[in-house]
């Protein structure tokens, strides 16, 4: 293996892996409704940032919105809140991303906050969960950055493959 192609195959410090990164536009949910997404069998991702718009209905009080993690018997393993308090009536616009110092959270406007650093396995998911939705609630132009590695490469042979030429080449 030569170094020029260990070097395709670094994803940060954690992961040693060769991937891609691609802007997924999700089609809006429709009104009262989340949205999700299910990793692809040919893939593992890690969702590096997401932003959304959230318009909270004029008829229920309060909602609490989140990114949530399941594994591949749909089990919520982690949550991360994705805002403040969001009143009735109110848009918020969340941004989340990995790497943050902390959140930022507001019942309106743009809000700030961190994701987790997660390499999730095909078959996992990660969905948008709002506690308190209203029939009423819309999420929409959501867009989400996400690293995506093949699965060959991700777990297997390869991966060990790619890490022994790396620990050779650099002495680590």
């Amino acid at each position: 293996m030569e170094y020029g192609d260990i070097a395709n195959y670094v994803n940060g410090v954690q992961h040693l892996s060769q991937g891609w990164q691609d802007m997924l536009l999700i089609p809006d949910p429709a009104a009262g409704a989340v949205f999700s997404r299910k990793i692809p069998p040919e893939t593992w991702e890690k969702v590096i940032a997401v932003r959304f718009n959230f318009q909270a209905s004029g008829v229920v009080a309060n909602r609490f919105l989140a990114i949530q993690y399941l594994n591949a018997d749909d089990v919520v393993f982690l949550q991360q809140q994705s805002s403040g308090t969001v009143v009735a009536g109110n848009l918020v616009t969340p941004n989340l991303f990995v790497g943050g110092s902390g959140n930022a959270g507001g019942a309106s406007g743009a809000t700030y906050g961190v994701l987790p650093d997660l390499l999730l396995p095909s078959g996992y998911s990660w969905r948008l969960n709002v506690s308190g939705l209203d029939a009423g609630d819309q999420a929409s132009l959501v867009r989400v950055l996400v690293q995506r590695i093949p699965s060959d490469v991700a777990s297997g042979d390869r991966y060990y493959e790619v890490l022994e030429a790396w620990r050779a080449m650099t002495g680590g």
